[in-house]
């Protein structure tokens, strides 16, 4: 038997995911150099030492190592783990093995690493031809290794290289990958990879008390604004958060001269420095990306008709947009039937250091010509025109290149649909485009003849009447709030509809109606493709997830691949894919919640689970008292105190003519004369006397010349000169 050959014996292997580890030299990832072998195989993190390679937190740079025992010849399969130090441990059939002290393997044993629990390996036994492993105590060699030198080893490499570029080039074409992934484990549905569903779901901590109204989210996908009906807006960092995701900021102070407002729609710049928020009064803030105030927006004047005639809204904002391309640039609309353009950086401003709007677009009704309320407001992603949904029911398409020529195009949209949702007067509240541009999907909001359907319309260039029906209609997604919108994956190929309850709740009878933040809700995905040739015109869901309560607001990142949900209780839920989602909510959920030290968990523990709802101090100094609350009724009575308001005195309007001045059309001055010298008649009297009869003991020269006579002159200078000239 020649000796050169290697000996016949069982060789060991892991399986883990379809996949199959040698446990010999050739698994190694350090065969570089030729004359030197490793004597055993490391499991770690860094790429530079390991040879299996496991890219996880919990993994250390050298985490253990699989070698032979071979010093006993009665059994030369020993195989042995030696876990090093690390601090997450290594793991054979759920039991932690020490460290430093070797771990006999045997068939069938499942190892896991650390905490990386997605990997779990399986150790089995093959029959196979291998090289033996070296004893300790023998040089390694290895069985395929040449008697040439290196520079012989390096003069064949390069005669090997040359001969391959005398060769004629092939090119494959790429094709892209075919498997399937599983959408959940209940639902065997089977979608391909760019049409995943994401099930993986991460709530948020609980920080708003109402409903979710508004969500946002930068460009790079690293931060999140959510805004609620409780006056507050909550800013998210995922870079910054752990496994708790509370936010980092919450503003408060969004409140104008009126107080304070609900908000309505928020949303960032396309660089993502900026963000515009709008609230249910008819002003508009900017904030930076700290939430910092940058600029206020300017009221309009209520008493104005012509709505381009004012300088900013009158009545409540519903929807705020940055255009997608230009920076300085957003759109906002509002309840008083106008859409104004805002330019941050070429705007002017009012004395007050309000912005003016640029340009206004006066919405009316599509039947009878009146103004009409704008609800909802969308870009197009090319952002050349935009579409709004009205309170008539219309849905209406505007150019926005052709309103950049004064008092031009301002007053008629480029395309509408009239009635988008069957009835008269069922208001259209949400708008949302799809990532081509060539789709646009509208929700209806509650009427009389409530529409509870989305419905998909054609919007490409070759479209252009004004009666076209939906493409795409989905019934029966019902909502009990008129905020709900719908969102289309970054494909565009699918529609995220979030839902929950039942608006027509029977109050007839006597059963207790449940409040809306325990209503249960839903969210439904649709296969909206075109391409599709199986498509009806009536679309059923591929796929239906249920949520805790109603989901609101949707809103699907093209870059993250995540969705975010505003619910109806005020909580932020994040739904991801492991294998498809990119950073966002997966760099926070791997970060552990910071654990509290000894004093705060004694602090806690003797914490009375009962806390006192009211304190009696009645020794308390008015100093110490806490400021009382600036309301708006407050404000309305501090307004209808004169005292407070430094009210003038208002005139009597009776006949008797006590307590002000009369009503009497007098000047100022005639008042006084008149309150002063009351029934005097001055006239055929000399002015002379009269003054000298007032100046008498008033004059400070008088007491010098006390005792003098004053005589007046008998005539005066006019009648002397009479008589000199007749003399």
């Amino acid at each position: 038997e020649d000796s050169s050959l290697p000996p016949v014996f069982n060789r060991a292997c892991l399986l883990c995911d379809e996949e199959k580890i040698s446990i010999d030299i050739s698994s190694s990832l350090r065969q570089k150099d030729t004359n030197t072998f490793p004597r055993c195989l490391i499991v770690g993190r860094q790429a530079s030492v390991a040879d299996i390679r496991l890219d996880h937190k919990s993994i250390s740079r050298k985490h253990a190592a699989f070698f032979y025992d071979n010093s006993k010849d009665e059994d030369p399969q020993l195989l042995l783990l030696l876990p090093m130090p690390t601090k997450h441990g290594t793991f054979v059939n759920s039991q932690r093995i020490p460290d430093t002290q070797p771990y006999r393997l045997s068939d069938g044993d499942r190892i896991q690493f650390g905490n990386y629990d997605k990997k779990q390996f399986q150790l089995c036994w093959t029959q196979d031809t291998i090289q033996k492993p070296p004893s300790p105590q023998e040089p390694l060699k290895d069985v395929n290794m040449t008697t040439t030198t290196g520079r012989q080893q390096r003069e064949a490499e390069i005669a090997a290289m040359m001969a391959s570029l005398e060769e004629a080039p092939t090119y494959t074409k790429y094709q892209p990958p075919t498997e399937t992934v599983s959408l959940s484990a209940t639902a065997q549905l089977q979608q391909p990879v760019n049409h995943n569903i994401l099930t993986h779901m991460a709530e948020f901590a609980q920080v708003h008390t109402k409903c979710v109204t508004s969500m946002a989210m930068d460009p790079a996908g690293s931060r999140l604004v959510t805004g609620s009906n409780d006056y507050t807006l909550q800013m998210y960092d995922f870079g910054g958060m752990d496994a708790s995701h509370r936010p980092f900021m919450e503003i408060r102070s969004l409140s104008s001269e009126e107080g304070q407002f609900p908000l309505s729609d928020v949303h960032y710049s396309p660089s993502g420095d900026k963000i515009v928020v709008a609230t249910t009064s008819s002003c508009v803030k900017v904030l930076n990306r700290d939430g910092q105030e940058l600029i206020h927006c300017i009221k309009g004047d209520v008493y104005v008709a012509d709505m381009s005639q004012t300088r900013g809204h009158v009545q409540s904002v519903t929807a705020c947009q940055w255009h997608p391309h230009i920076k300085d640039v957003f759109l906002t609309t509002s309840l008083d039937g106008s859409a104004r353009l805002w330019d941050v950086a070429k705007g002017k401003f009012s004395f007050e250091k309000r912005l003016i709007c640029s340009f206004v677009y006066k919405v009316k009704n599509v039947k009878n010509g009146q103004r009409t309320s704008i609800l909802c407001l969308c870009y197009h992603p090319g952002g050349r025109q935009f579409a709004i949904g009205t309170s008539c029911g219309s849905i209406q398409i505007w150019n926005c290149c052709r309103a950049a020529a004064p008092n031009k195009s301002k007053l008629r949209p480029e395309r509408y649909i009239a009635n988008a949702h069957g009835g008269v007067g069922i208001p259209v509240t949400s708008v949302v485009y799809s990532p081509n541009g060539e789709l646009l999907a509208s929700r209806a909001g509650e009427s009389q003849e409530r529409d509870d359907s989305v419905r998909l319309w054609d919007v490409t260039e070759g479209n252009k009447t004004s009666n076209s029906e939906p493409i795409r209609i989905i019934p029966q997604v019902s909502t009990i709030y008129e905020t709900s919108n719908t969102a289309f994956s970054p494909d565009g190929k699918l529609l995220c509809v979030g839902g929950g309850g039942s608006p027509n709740l029977d109050r007839s009878t006597n059963a207790t109606i449940p409040k809306r933040q325990d209503i249960e809700g839903f969210i439904n995905f649709y296969n909206i493709s075109k391409d599709d040739p199986n498509a009806n015109n009536v679309l059923e869901p591929i796929f239906q997830m249920k949520m805790p309560s109603i989901i609101v607001k949707v809103l699907w990142h093209p870059k993250l691949n995540q969705i975010i949900c505003g619910s109806s209780d005020g909580t932020v839920r994040v739904l991801y894919d492991p294998n498809h989602s990119k950073k966002g909510v997966l760099l926070s959920s791997v970060k552990s919640v910071k654990q509290k030290n000894a004093l705060e968990r004694l602090l806690l523990e003797r914490k009375d689970p009962q806390p006192i709802t009211n304190v009696f101090t009645p020794n308390a100094l008015p100093m110490f008292r806490d400021p009382e609350k600036d309301t708006k009724r407050k404000r309305d009575l501090e307004r209808m105190d004169p005292v407070k308001t430094k009210r003038p005195e208002a005139p009597t309007t009776s006949k008797h003519l006590a307590g002000g001045r009369s009503s009497v059309s007098i000047n100022f001055q005639q008042f006084v004369v008149q309150s002063t010298i009351k029934n005097k008649n001055i006239a055929g009297k000399d002015p002379r006397e009269e003054l000298f009869k007032y100046q008498q003991g008033k004059s400070i020269v008088e007491r010098a010349y006390a005792g003098n006579v004053n005589v007046l002159a008998e005539k005066t200078a006019e009648e002397e000169e009479e008589e000199a000239k007749k003399r």
